[in-house]
């Protein structure tokens, strides 16, 4: 039982370090817990089986270990469609305000050329103003990421992480389930009765 206890330790600690959410980590291990209880339910209530071996309750450490792997995947994932997400969404604020910086270089020499007034009188954006506006997006990516990461964005991430992390998810755990499901076709009952 002690060794129980560790490798639960060890699984919760572990993704805690990784994902940083105590709150994730916690989930893996309660949805692994239902689905146990589930099982157990479905194989006294419906089939009937009055025995439960010791070892299918090992299925627990394999159910949380897919469900971590799962879950690593995800947010890998998660994280790297949000910066994507991000770089798209500065490079769009920059192209606006190059734009506007470009309007207000023409409005000044439109106002040259309606008013005839000397070039020398009218000073023009200098590069350092341009700069400092091109420089504010990544020194406030703190900011624009509070603000701008708004219903859309999130639908628009999700979705992009979904597609991505969706078939790995699918294969890794599809070929986890194929692996065990083979041991039902073993002779030896213990190996049968954990498969199935």
């Amino acid at each position: 039982m002690l060794l129980v206890i560790i490798a639960a330790a060890l699984i919760i600690g572990i993704t805690v370090c990784y994902l940083r959410s105590i709150t994730i980590a916690l989930m893996i291990v309660i949805g692994a817990a239902l689905s146990i209880g589930v099982s157990y339910f479905v194989y006294r209530a419906i089939y009937r089986i009055p025995i439960f071996p010791f070892m299918n309750l090992m299925s627990a450490f394999i159910l949380i270990g897919i469900g971590c792997d799962d879950i690593f995947v995800f947010f890998d994932t998660w994280d790297q469609e949000k910066l994507e997400w991000l770089r798209k969404y500065q490079d769009k604020l920059l192209a606006e305000n190059t734009n506007i910086l470009l309007n207000s270089t023409n409005t000044h020499d439109d106002v040259l050329l309606n008013q005839k007034v000397k070039p020398s009188k009218l000073k023009r954006p200098s590069n350092a103003v341009q700069s400092r506006h091109r420089l504010c997006l990544f020194e406030h990516s703190q900011e624009i990421r509070k603000l701008f990461l708004l219903e859309e964005a999130l639908i628009e991430i999700m979705s992009n992480t979904l597609k991505h992390a969706g078939s790995s998810m699918f294969v890794t755990s599809f070929t986890t389930a194929a692996a065990f499901f083979t041991n039902m076709l073993t002779s030896i009952a213990q190996n049968s009765t954990f498969a199935s």
